[in-house]
């Protein structure tokens, strides 16, 4: 089974009011979340993804 590489367009960790962010699918959150807790890169954070 091959790995797909996934690109998300912005991760942002500090939000306002008036923010527009696009959807993102459910697989590319699970890959992004598996790989967040791997790395533990932004543990403890509120983090907004979106393409």
């Amino acid at each position: 089974m091959g790995c797909q590489k996934i690109i998300i367009g912005a991760l942002y960790t500090s939000f306002s009011k008036d923010m527009k962010v696009g959807k993102i699918s459910r697989s590319d959150l699970a890959h992004f979340m598996i790989t967040a807790a791997i790395n533990k890169n932004h543990l403890n954070k509120k983090v907004i993804v979106t393409y």
